[in-house]
């Protein structure tokens, strides 16, 4: 039979400290490095979003511009911006929970708290989650292209 803690009650009698000063040394470096990342993470997602802004107020200005007529459909930028605009919100809320991760662990570590070490791996857990979550949407939208160019390639007609 499998046993599994994820339920299990943790009593002062059963609490064991299983975190040595070398795990606890690991755990700090990855904490600093987690901060670092969640930052820079922080920065790019800001630059997303403005220039999510600026490309879709220029496309937005260049259609309309356009005295030829338009080829591309005057609500594009918009659509641009509304895309890139959600892809820094994931991009930050992704970092989010790697930068309280890191946090919550350094705290936990300096002031020997369980409670926010607790709350600093459940954030870890969160931004693994969140990315397995993220990778099986990019996979499926893979899949479905290599589907889609199979089936464009298929309706060429072949020269011989």
């Amino acid at each position: 039979m499998d046993t599994t803690y994820e339920n299990a009650e943790l009593t002062p009698n059963n609490n064991v400290n299983v975190l040595g000063p070398v795990a606890i040394s690991y755990l700090l470096k990855a904490a600093k490095w987690a901060k670092f990342l969640s930052i820079i993470g922080f920065i790019v997602s800001g630059i997303l979003a403005i220039a999510a802004l600026s490309i879709g107020s220029v496309l937005n200005v260049l259609t309309s511009l356009n005295p030829m007529g338009s080829i591309l459909p005057s609500a594009i930028g918009s659509s641009i911006a509304i895309i890139y605009l959600g892809i820094a919100a994931v991009i930050f809320t992704l970092h989010l929970f790697l930068y309280q991760f890191a946090s919550r662990t350094q705290k936990a570590l300096d002031f020997n708290d369980s409670a926010l070490m607790d709350g600093g791996i459940h954030r870890l857990q969160s931004y693994f989650k969140m990315l397995g979550i993220i990778m099986i949407i990019y996979l499926t939208f893979l899949v479905l292209g290599i589907l889609a160019l199979i089936k464009f390639m298929s309706m060429i007609p072949h020269v011989s």
